[in-house]
């Protein structure tokens, strides 16, 4: 193999180990985000239901009353 293919070849591999070391963390990292995201949605989700529930429950409490 000539010096030049072999330079090629190293020279590849010295690049791509860093970048998919990068993209291992970001995708990482995202994917927590989002994760973080959709549960933090659905907590304010079940919060508002919540509310709702204590409202129509006090409706009935008062209508009976």
């Amino acid at each position: 193999m000539k010096i030049s293919a072999k330079l090629v070849t190293l020279f590849l591999i010295v690049g791509l180990i860093p970048m998919s070391i990068t993209l291992y963390v970001a995708y990482n990292s995202s994917s927590k985000a989002l994760e973080h995201a959709a549960f933090n949605e659905l907590i304010s989700i079940r919060e508002g239901k919540k509310s709702e529930m204590i409202s129509y429950f006090n409706t009935i409490r008062c209508s009976y009353l």
